[in-house]
C-alpha cells in the first residue's frame, strides 16, 4: 500500500494486519482520484470505514485541506495513526474510533468529498431502511450542494437512484468492485 501522487507520492503506508480490510488497488485509486482531480484542492474530506487511511491520506497528499476518518476496528485506527504520523498529516487529520454508519455523530461541519467504503456484507442491502441507506439519507446533514459522495461496493450491488436529496450520478465498475458517485440535488442548501 502506498500514496500514489501529490506531496507524499510513493510514500508507503502500513497495510491492514489481515484480510478483514480490503485495500483499494492502485489502479482503481488512481482512476478514482483522476475523476476527483478538480475537486481536491482545499477540500474537506470525510473517509468513512477508512481502514488504514488509504483514501483520506491520498486526498491529503493531493491537496485536500483536512480529512476526518472513522472506523470501528481498533487495529486499523492504530495503523491509521501511524500512517498519519509517517506522512506528517497530524495537523490536517481527525480520527475517530466508532461506527461509521452513524457518522453524523462524529463529523463536525460540512464536507466536499465523502468516501464511504463499508465492508461488502454490510453494503449488499441498499434500500433506504438499510444501514447504508440510512447513512446516505443522513449525509444531507454533513454535505453541501456541491459535495460528492463516493460509495465502494460489489459490482453486483446497485444503489438506489436517490436517497432523499442525494442522487446517484455515476457508477464505474472495476471487476467485482464498483464505485458509485452521488451528489446532492441542486435545490439543497449549504
Amino acid at each position: 500500500m502506498r500514496i500514489i501522487a501529490g506531496d507524499k507520492a510513493r510514500h508507503p503506508l502500513l497495510p491492514p494486519k489481515d484480510r478483514t480490510t480490503r485495500p483499494i488497488t492502485d489502479r482503481v485509486k488512481e482512476s478514482l482520484f483522476n475523476i476527483l482531480r478538480d475537486r481536491l484542492e482545499g477540500a474537506r474530506v470525510a473517509d468513512l470505514f477508512c481502514g488504514t487511511g488509504s483514501l483520506g491520506l491520498e486526498a491529503l497528499s493531493r491537496g485536500a485541506a483536512i480529512a476526518s476518518m472513522i472506523d470501528r476496528d481498533r487495529d486499523a485506527i492504530r495503523r491509521l495513526k501511524i500512517n498519519i504520523a509517517k506522512c506528517g498529516f497530524e495537523g490536517r487529520s481527525c480520527v475517530w474510533l466508532g461506527d461509521a454508519f452513524k457518522a453524523g455523530r462524529h463529523l463536525a461541519g460540512k464536507f466536499d468529498i465523502v468516501f464511504i467504503d463499508p465492508p461488502y456484507p454490510l453494503s449488499r442491502n441498499t434500500n433506504g431502511d438499510s444501514s447504508l441507506g440510512k447513512l446516505l439519507l443522513d449525509s444531507e446533514d454533513f454535505v453541501t450542494r456541491r459535495s460528492v459522495l463516493i460509495v465502494r461496493h460489489e459490482s453486483r450491488v446497485s444503489l438506489l437512484d436517490s436517497y432523499g436529496g442525494i442522487s446517484t450520478t455515476d457508477c464505474r465498475e472495476y471487476g467485482n468492485m464498483a464505485i458509485s458517485f452521488l451528489e446532492p440535488q441542486s435545490h439543497e442548501t449549504e
